[in-house]
């Protein structure tokens, strides 16, 4: 692959990467928000807000799973560039 190739696979997995990161700082406060709420909870609402926090947790999981998928692809492509570059620059 040539080098325009690569900035693009670049930029547009950095893109996804972002909004990933987003949803996940989004959902890391929202979990700290029903575990606080948990503690607070009379023992009739624990359970509730104990099955939100899970579920958001879930969430986090599956986002994590799909952020290092970014991560691997990023690194891949990086490494690419940086060949592509070299390879350029010398001719």
């Amino acid at each position: 692959m040539n080098i325009i190739n690569e900035a693009g696979y670049l930029y547009v997995y950095s893109k996804k990467l972002i909004k990933i990161n987003k949803e996940l700082n989004k959902l890391s406060r929202k979990a700290h928000k029903h575990s606080h709420q948990h503690q607070k909870a009379k023992e009739e609402k624990k359970h509730k807000h104990q099955k939100r926090h899970q579920s958001t947790v879930n969430e986090i999981k599956e986002l994590m799973k799909k952020h290092n998928q970014i991560i691997t692809k990023l690194r891949h492509h990086h490494l690419t560039y940086a060949h592509a570059l070299k390879k350029e620059h010398k001719t």
